[in-house]
């Protein structure tokens, strides 16, 4: 049973990479270029993401005073 899971992912992982290669082959330019452009979006958001983790909020003996930039 155990062949048969193993088997079955690398099948799944197989025919990913194969249309993988297939929509290269054919779209490549555009492909590599909407692919550049989803993974430009990912880091900007990330650094979005980052900017809030700056923020730090203040208490003074316990108590919420406000937060700081």
């Amino acid at each position: 049973m155990g062949n048969k899971i193993r088997n079955k992912k690398q099948f799944t992982i197989f025919m990913v990479l194969l249309v993988l290669s297939i929509v290269l082959i054919a779209f490549g330019p555009i492909f590599v270029k909407l692919l550049g452009l989803l993974l430009l979006l990912y880091v900007l958001m990330g650094i979005k993401i980052i900017y809030e983790y700056e923020r730090g909020v203040l208490f003074i003996l316990g108590r919420y005073y406000g937060i700081l930039n």
